[in-house]
């Protein structure tokens, strides 16, 4: 489970990386931020923004994290699969809600895909995993 403390510094470093992507790029795009420290140590987070959406994959801290930009107005699916197309997870994120959390320590490195409804469509995201050394 998530603490107060975690989930406020997930929050933080997701709200800075959020900054570095929307001045690097108005489109589509990743954004590897090699920058942030805490406690001397490298924290590598990627960051996948769209127009609807950004997400946040933090191996360091093992946890993947969604946001929807703007005020969500309907209940989304928003389900983790491998290449395959097994589900290892699958959560809800109800209408007014904008933030939904993964957490990635029991998945093995590789390529994952996080599928998000948008009716009448579903939204697919590539994530890469890896474990941290």
């Amino acid at each position: 489970m998530i603490g107060k403390d975690f989930a406020f510094i997930g929050i933080f470093i997701f709200a800075i990386a959020m900054q570095c992507t929307r001045a690097e790029n108005k489109n589509e795009s990743n954004c590897d931020l090699q920058m942030l420290h805490s406690r001397d140590t490298l924290l590598p987070i990627s960051v996948i923004a769209s127009d609807k959406m950004n997400i946040m994959v933090d191996n360091q801290k093992e946890l993947i994290a969604l946001q929807w930009k703007g005020l969500n107005r309907e209940d989304r699916d928003v389900i983790l699969t491998d290449s395959t197309g097994k589900i290892y997870d699958q959560k809800q994120m109800y209408a007014g809600s904008t933030i939904v959390y993964f957490e990635t320590q029991t998945l093995y490195e590789g390529n994952y895909i996080l599928k998000v409804s948008d009716k009448p469509q579903w939204i697919y995201k590539n994530i890469k995993i890896t474990k941290p050394e």
